[in-house]
């Protein structure tokens, strides 16, 4: 038969024992958390369509889709689209108010100039090529057009700080740092990406 002191302290040590099992699962769940805000995307835009992470991504996309690829967004803004970001990622996507799909997907470059609400916290740090050219925040219209295949990106008459390209099935926007005054030497801010509409 057990002493009363062997079996008080078996109990203090097997609920010892459950609330670190508790902690380890608690540890595992927040690691999990933190590992797919911290990922790192690579995003790869070509007339084969877009890519996430190696995972061909049609606009649009349903919300479900997208939460699965990027996880659950930080936080959603209710503008005239729904705009729900991403901050640790830098991305931010569009979805009407009556419509459940992501009809546009966004990557930030720059947070500061490029600043509304709705702008992530941090700018976007992970892998982005245009048609095999590599996108970075120090990039430029002129830059990524002298590395890219296929058509170039051109400048919107009414609007030289923004620059469109059709690539396969997909319209890019790109906006780019209008301070710099000549629009093929500014800065890129944000490359937008969506759905060309069918003509």
């Amino acid at each position: 038969m057990l002493s009363r002191n062997y079996t008080k302290n078996s109990s203090r040590w097997f609920s010892r024992y459950e609330d670190m099992k508790g902690l380890r699962i608690v540890g595992f769940l927040l690691t999990s958390v933190f590992a797919v805000n911290a990922q790192v995307l690579t995003l790869k835009i070509s007339t084969s369509g877009l890519e996430i992470n190696n995972q061909l991504v049609k606009l649009p996309i349903a919300e479900n889709s997208l939460r699965t690829i990027l996880g659950n967004p930080d936080r959603t803004t209710n503008k005239a689209n729904l705009i729900s970001t991403w901050d640790k990622l830098g991305v931010i996507a569009y979805q009407s108010i009556a419509g459940e799909k992501f009809s546009e997907i966004a990557i930030i470059l720059d947070v500061k100039q490029n600043k509304f609400d709705f702008t992530p916290a941090q700018a976007f740090s992970g892998n982005l090529f245009v048609d095999g050219a590599a996108v970075m925040a120090s990039s430029t219209r002129s830059s990524i057009n002298a590395t890219k295949t296929g058509a170039k990106f051109k400048p919107i008459v009414v609007a030289p700080f923004l620059s469109e390209l059709t690539s396969g099935k997909n319209c890019l926007t790109m906006l780019q740092d209008e301070r710099g005054k000549v629009s093929s030497l500014g800065k890129v801010q944000q490359i937008s990406v969506t759905a060309c509409e069918k003509k």
